[in-house]
């Protein structure tokens, strides 16, 4: 089931995430949505470097997120990246104050485990712990005792 947000103009959009579309993403913007737990294979970082996993990545930054949730939901028929003085990308993000983006956030990694639950579950349980990390370390008034970002494992725990 498609998880939707709103922006502060008060448009509701849908984010339904498929293979063909983790593969549009791939083509476009040239990240690979199928392997959030991995690092990126762009910044030669070493599987230990959690900061650089995809998945780490567009929690921490709204606009990496934004910008892929625009292909989503806003544009999902784009073959090509939007550039970034497109009148209608700059308008969806100036209605994401932070509200909104958590808002965005939220069901961008709802959409993200839901599509990983039965197809890969160790997937589904890493970005389930970081997901819930990041919304510990945003209520808690000190940043600076921010949780640790959990390690994926190879396959399925065996809770």
């Amino acid at each position: 089931m498609p998880h939707t947000f709103t922006t502060t103009t008060g448009r509701e959009y849908r984010i339904r995430l498929t293979v063909g579309e983790i593969d549009r993403i791939r083509s476009i913007m040239g990240i690979d949505l199928a392997m959030p737990h991995e690092p990126s294979p762009s910044t030669g970082e070493s599987v230990l470097s959690d900061e650089r996993r995809l998945g780490v990545r567009l929690m921490e930054n709204p606009v990496l997120l934004a910008t892929t949730v625009f292909h989503l939901a806003v544009k999902p028929d784009s073959k090509t990246h939007v550039p970034s003085d497109d009148a209608e990308f700059r308008a969806f993000l100036d209605a994401l104050d932070g509200e909104k983006a958590a808002e965005l956030t939220e069901a961008f990694f709802k959409e993200l485990s839901d599509f990983f639950r039965r197809f890969r579950p160790h997937v589904n349980e890493w970005l389930e712990a970081i997901h819930s990390a990041s919304r510990r370390e945003n209520s808690s008034s000190n940043v600076a005792e921010s949780s640790e970002v959990p390690t994926p494992t190879d396959g399925p725990s065996a809770n």
